[in-house]
Formats: structure tokens, sequence, C-alpha cells
């Protein structure tokens, strides 16, 4: 039986990476199959597009766009096999967030097409949606790292970020959207995630 797809989604700060990290631990725990994948990836195309977030490297908006919507059709091969395999995925961000991102620079009607035919060849399952005002991305953002800031972490284009989401997720069922508040403390977001995405998992 074919596996689940269920991305991961949110604006920098919002905890999605680690809420991700603990479905997966507790799913593992139940015995259940599923890999961890992320984007951009750690291919060749996926550690370029990091290098230019975080300012080592400098291009357009529009090579920036295309250099993601390749990785990601790169990206989609792998995951297609494993999906195939009955294996779930959990994926860190996916098309939403070219949309929601590479849109503060570019059209959002253009972003969307040059991914379409990734999304023709793979839409997720189900999309958890974790929601956070730019006030408190910042603060996340601010006082859990020490790196270099990448280029979307101002609060201004966080705000921007969360509109473009709303329009991203126009393309997506709405029965496959689960809008998670990430205001409150972990174990809570950590329990509604569980609860909405467990049983779509069990769907075989």
């Amino acid at each position: 039986m074919r596996g689940k797809f269920i991305v991961f989604e949110g604006p920098d700060g919002s905890g999605k990476t680690t809420q991700l990290r603990l479905l997966a631990e507790r799913l593992a725990a139940e015995g259940v199959s599923a890999a961890s994948e992320r984007e951009p990836t750690g291919s060749a195309l996926g550690s370029l597009v990091r290098e230019i977030l975080s300012g080592r490297r400098v291009c357009e908006p529009q090579t920036l766009a295309l250099l993601f919507s390749a990785d990601r059709s790169e990206h989609i091969g792998d995951m297609l096999r494993l999906l195939d395999e009955g294996k779930h995925v959990l994926c860190d961000r996916y098309v939403f967030s070219s949309i929601a991102y590479q849109g503060l620079d570019l059209p959002t009607e253009w972003v969307a097409e040059v991914n379409r035919p990734n999304t023709e060849r793979l839409m997720p399952d189900a999309v958890v949606y974790i929601d956070l005002d730019e006030r408190a991305c910042m603060e996340r953002i601010t006082r859990g790292r020490d790196a270099v800031e990448e280029l979307f972490e101002t609060r201004e284009r966080i705000k921007r970020v969360r509109s473009n989401y709303e329009y991203a997720f126009d393309r997506l069922p709405p029965e496959r959207l689960f809008r998670i508040d990430g205001a409150r403390t972990q174990e809570e977001v950590a329990r509604d995630i569980y609860g909405c995405v467990r049983p779509l998992l069990a769907e075989r």
C-alpha cells in the first residue's frame, strides 16, 4: 500500500522542524515507518540553494526560485520511491514555501507556475501548517540562533510570508490543510498534530 505524504509548513521560527521530529519519533516508537525529508535537500542543488539563502552566494530572485524548483523535482523522484514502498514521508517544506518566500520578490503566480510540474507529480495528502505571528517568530529566531540570519528572517518579511501562504493554500483541497496554533507549548502543539495526522496514516 502506498504511503502518505505529509508536509510541514510555517514561517521561520514557527517550530515546524521540531514538530516534524517529534512526530517522527512518536511514530517510530509505535512501529510506524516514516521517512523524514526536508527542502532544500542535501543534494548539490539543495546545498547551492542554502548557500544563497545564507548570503554566501548571490543570484537573481528568478534564479533562486528555479533552483528551488529543480531541487524539488529531483527530490520528488526520491519521495515517490519511498511512498511506493509503503513508507510515509514527512517533509519539512514543499511547494507552498516557495510560493510564500519566493513570492516576496516575484509574482506569486509565476512561482506557482514554475512549480506546477512538481505539484502535478506529487501533492501532499496533508499539510500541517504551524502558524505563529511575526513578533513571536522573531523572538524565537533571535533567541534560538546565533548563526548568520538567512535572507527572509525579518519581521516585515515574515508578515508577508504568512500572507503569501494563504495564496499558496488556495491550491490545496481544504480538507488536506491542518492549521495549528504555534503559540502554545511544544507539547500542546505536538498533541494536536498527532491527533490530526495519526488517523490519516491509518487509512491504508
